[in-house]
């Protein structure tokens, strides 16, 4: 399919390299503010001022590594959204299978 990207390799860019850089010379997990507590406040503020630029004031946001897990996020969250008990009752609370349509490019 002509707009089917598989690996999406670009040249350098070097916001992108100063932001690995500082990365791999922190050597840190970023997972809690226990932990890297400036990295999360950064992060925070980066999520706040994306989520101004679409002209929302409020809302919840989270960085993904790359396409295909935020794909898995979006349909965690379409799936929480429509049937909330299933985090506890799994397929019995759908009553039967779920089904995603998809393009026959995947």
């Amino acid at each position: 399919h002509p707009h089917f990207f598989n690996q999406l390799s670009c040249g350098l860019d070097l916001v992108s390299m100063a932001g690995e850089w500082l990365t791999a010379t922190a050597n840190t997990n970023m997972f809690t503010y226990e932990i890297a507590p400036v990295f999360i406040l950064m992060e925070n503020v980066v999520l706040q001022k994306m989520r101004e630029l679409i002209g929302w004031s409020t809302g919840d946001s989270i960085l993904a590594p790359g396409g295909s897990i935020s794909n898995l996020y979006a349909f965690l969250a379409a799936r929480h959204k429509m049937f909330p008990q299933y985090k506890e009752r799994g397929l019995s609370a759908v009553g039967g299978q779920l089904v995603m349509f998809t393009s026959d490019q995947v």
